[in-house]
């Protein structure tokens, strides 16, 4: 066994191994990788004794204390700023390498800071993080690093299926049975080369091991050091728990590497990080050899590998003294051997603290795991210093002999006497326990309160109320209840009842806590959606100060579509949006409940990718619209779909069916066809909802364009020579109005009714203003812009005030017409970047939301004056092929070409970006 000495700031974090002859993986056997530019030469085996040690490197590597081989193998460069190693995420920093790999700091979805750490897969203790991550990996705690999301990445770069992971761990285990039993039960399952795992991790700001650093002189304040300690246990005792689903069992998980370097601050908030090692209690490293964790740190329990549901406690223990004190409870030189004794047979050491201190520590450092506190929590709280009562005697010792004593009794005995009887009368005072004044002070500070008294012995004036503040007369006995609230609705009611004791150790103020940003962002949303923006705006602004990240960090849902979207729609109730997917050949319909994105339901297969989608309103289904026919498919998997037949009798199998278009009311579907008949498909009830209800033939052979009037009651139907009809929804076919085009040279593309007299019309050059008289069968027709190149999208606001567009050129990117007046504005370079990909318009007419071809989110306030765009959210690093706005919430769909789709809150992205636009 080495000698190894150990400094006071460093602890090593051990792995002794018996020594092995590894043999590097054969030249002919490596895969290239574009992200492993350097790899060795050389191909002789490596008798290698494996130690693992802590080095420092950065300034991660001191937050998270990165585990790196101390020994003549080195990690070679892995990855470079700008690399996009996983779809929608950008390392923009470098933190640290380590034994498995290396972590960096990446620009996530949405504009999200998070940790990617890269482990390497080839040695066995990169194996077991992965298991020890997927073991912990949906455990959520406010005070635990949270791991966001998990990927493979193969030796070429690919990014491999999820279930990739847990083939590679069932693999692990299979190979370690049977070299345990020397037979192959069965034949293990071929991976495609995993090369790294990648885990997204909280960014933290630092570790307390840092923040001890910043002290000169000692540690850490005691009490700012409890609040981290009490938050801290929480987390540990959480992980700990026998509450976390690990394969079908409840467990509780061991963390086996608390140490200051682990335990990570973010604001005012202690997370406890670095799952390494982590494991479900009773299972540890099967090799006989293997010990995992910190020595410095390592219950004696954990040394000889039997681990205990208070090892973490043991190792908190010490973490508190530390940072207590800059010191470690041993002498710096003692080897490795000395350390193991130390810690083995109790010799652990706590001088530089208090009495009351010592004690709490021994009892969590018992050597017998049953002596320890039952948790974390109370081991903490313990540490606190015991209260005195204000008025209690200090002993002291005495050096005075018996007799001089004894004559200082008797004068004072004379002199008590003497008092009383020249005091003696209607004077006389209370021998009994006095009163201490206190004030509670409540913030914030025009907080209301109800303060009542409970003391032991009844007494008068044990109720009050007031603001602000509050003057008390207390014994030490006395408990306290007090009711406080706000009339600051950002700020929840306050019903608590405090010991003399706890209120001395807050320090005799109460806080109200502002209730979840969550709730604050509803209420906030509520009020723009019934179009209280300045009041939002305001509320906003005060919500931010309480939760600054709701300006800085807007936080977004993805969820993972496994294809690339090629249609897509969205229905206003359900709140659900839909996909037509392309993956690998196939056909499928992807659905993402927008309330909750990440609870997707399985994706249904199509035969084909439909030309269009309709959801109507209400109801769980989907309209596809195919060549010749509308496939109507149950989105909840609670019917069987089925198929509407839109074809002609008879002819030959080829796209008869042209443009649709859904009502606005949700309720009727309106199909054009190329042989000059239109049907409208409405919606009912029944088994199957959805049914073609009439068929009636069009004036034009081909009709190119359909729409709805916003009342629903009329569509329009135009053909590709300019001839028209309107039609009137109910009794389709009666009431029928023809009308022609005139002068029309070119196709229309599409149209947009404004009321049953009037619609907009795109051609492939032009955008036209339409108007029909009564009785008058020729529509007259005006040039309201000079489209310079193909037209991409076109939307008609609610209100029929603007009607916005966008072409294919970057000379006219998007532009909007404000119906009612005529005038046409167009925003062009520099204030848009290329081209425009996608955009949607919000529900109350007022936002316009695009994409440009760098992926970045932009909105425009159609009441403002000049129409300038306001950035929202950095681009992910992938093609963003769509943008929607939900109606119901206000949230903001955007869809990448790999499927990711993101979803923000509307309201915040913008009340965000104004707020940051005021601040620069």
């Amino acid at each position: 066994m080495p000698v190894i000495s150990l400094p006071a700031s460093a602890c090593f974090c051990i792995e002794i191994a018996s020594r092995k002859r590894i043999a590097p993986r054969p030249a002919s056997a490596r895969s290239p990788s574009p992200y492993n530019r350097s790899q060795s030469s050389k191909s002789s085996e490596l008798d290698l004794p494996l130690l693992v040690g802590w080095v420092q490197t950065s300034t991660y590597a001191r937050t998270h204390a990165v585990p790196l081989f101390v020994s003549a193998t080195r990690n070679l460069a892995m990855f470079n700023k700008g690399d996009k190693p996983i779809p929608g995420y950008r390392l923009e920093r470098f933190l640290g390498r380590g034994q498995f790999g290396e972590v960096w700091a990446a620009d996530g979805p949405g504009g999200t800071l998070v940790a990617l750490k890269f482990i390497a897969l080839q040695q066995k203790t990169g194996i077991r993080e992965l298991k020890s991550i997927q073991a912990v990996k949906r455990i959520k705690h406010a005070n635990l690093c949270s791991v966001n999301a998990m990927w493979l990445l193969g030796y070429d770069g690919e990014v491999l299926d999820d279930h990739e992971i847990d083939l590679l761990i069932r693999n692990q285990a299979k190979e370690q049975k049977n070299a345990a039993q020397t037979l192959a039960i069965e034949q293990t399952q071929t991976l495609h080369n995993p090369q790294y795992l990648v885990v997204s991790m909280t960014l933290a700001e630092g570790s307390l091991d840092e923040r001890l650093k910043s002290f000169t002189e000692g540690g850490i304040p005691r009490d700012q050091l409890m609040d981290y300690m009490v938050q801290a246990a929480r987390g540990i005792d959480f992980l700990n728990s026998p509450v976390h689903d690990v394969g079908g069992t409840k467990v509780g998980i061991q963390h086996r590497d608390i140490k200051p370097a682990n335990l990570l601050f973010a604001g005012d908030s202690v997370l406890v990080g670095d799952f390494g090692v982590a494991g479900a209690f009773g299972e540890y490293d099967t090799e006989a050899t293997s010990v995992v964790g910190s020595l410095c740190y390592m219950s004696p329990e954990s040394i000889k590998r039997i681990p205990s549901s208070s090892s973490d406690q043991y190792a908190l223990a010490i973490t508190y003294y530390q940072l207590r004190t800059g010191t470690l409870p041993f002498e710096p030189t003692v080897s490795f051997a000395e350390l193991v004794d130390i810690h083995v047979r109790g010799k652990l050491q706590f001088p530089l603290v208090s009495d009351h201190e010592r004690a709490v520590l021994g009892k969590a450092t018992a050597t017998d795991p049953k002596q320890r506190y039952k948790n974390c929590v109370e081991f903490a709280k313990s540490l606190a210093p015991p209260v005195e009562a204000p008025l209690a005697a200090t002993k002291r010792a005495s050096s005075f002999s018996p007799i001089v004593g004894g004559a200082i009794a008797v004068a004072l005995l004379i002199g008590i006497l003497a008092a009383s009887f020249f005091l003696s009368g209607d004077n006389n005072t209370s021998t009994g326990p006095q009163l201490d004044p206190h004030t509670i002070v409540f913030s914030p500070e025009q907080a209301i309160y109800d303060i009542s008294i409970l003391p032991e012995e009844p007494r008068d004036d044990t109720s009050l109320s007031g603001t602000s503040a509050a003057n008390l007369q207390l014994l030490p006995t006395d408990k306290v209840l007090v009711n406080a609230r706000s009339e600051d609705w950002l700020y929840e009611p306050f019903d608590k009842q405090y010991t003399y004791e706890e209120l001395a150790r807050a320090d005799w103020k109460v806080a109200l806590q502002p209730i979840p940003a969550k709730s604050i962002l509803v209420h906030i949303t509520n009020m723009a959606i019934q179009g209280k923006w300045d009041e939002a705006t305001q509320e906003f602004a005060r919500a931010a100060v309480l939760y600054p990240d709701l300006k800085d960090k807007p936080s977004s849902e993805s969820a993972q579509l496994q294809g690339t979207p090629a249609v897509v729609s969205y229905s206003l109730l359900p709140n659900q949006l839909v996909a037509a997917l392309s993956a690998d050949g196939s056909s499928k319909l992807g659905i993402v409940p927008l309330d909750e994105p990440a609870k997707r339901t399985e994706d249904i297969s199509l035969s084909t990718i439909p030309h269009q989608i309709h959801l109507p309103g209400r109801m769980p289904w989907a309209v596809l619209i195919q060549d010749s026919s509308a496939e109507v498919v149950p989105l909840d998997g609670s019917a069987k779909p089925y198929e509407i037949d839109l074809g002609k009798p008879g002819n030959a199998s080829y796209r008869e069916v042209g443009p649709s278009a859904l009502s606005p009311r949700g309720d009727t579907i309106v199909v054009g066809h190329d042989q000059n008949r239109v049907a409208l498909l409405t919606v009912g009830e029944g088994e199957q909802p959805i049914t073609k209800t009439s068929e009636q033939f069009a004036s034009s052979s081909l009709v190119v364009a359909v729409g709805f009037t916003p009342d629903g009651m009329h569509c329009f139907t135009i053909g590709i020579d300019g001839k028209g009809q309107k039609w009137s929804v109910k009794g389709f076919g009666a009431g029928t109005s023809s009308f022609e085009i005139a002068d029309l040279d070119e196709e229309v593309l599409a149209l947009h009714p404004v009321s049953e007299n009037r619609f907009f019309a795109f051609t492939d050059s032009k955008l036209l203003d339409i108007q029909l008289a009564e009785g008058d069968a020729a529509a007259q027709s005006k040039q309201v812009a000079d489209l310079r190149s193909g037209l991409i999208v076109s939307r008609l606001t609610g209100d029929q005030k603007y009607l916005i567009f966008s072409t294919q050129g970057q000379s006219q990117p998007l532009s909007i017409l404000n119906v009612e007046t005529g005038d046409l504005t167009s925003i062009a370079p520099p204030d848009i970047k290329g081209l425009v990909e996608d955009f949607d318009v919000s529900a109350d007419g007022r936002w316009v939301v695009y994409v440009d071809t760098a992926g970045a989110l932009f909105a425009i306030d159609l009441n403002g004056n000049p129409l300038t765009p306001m950035p929202l959210a950095p681009s992910p690093g992938e093609r963003i092929k769509f943008v929607r706005i939900a109606s119901g919430a206000m949230d903001v769909v955007t869809l990448a070409e790999d499927g990711t789709t993101t979803k923000w809150n509307l309201v915040q992205l913008l009340m965000a970006a104004g707020a940051n636009a005021n601040a620069n």
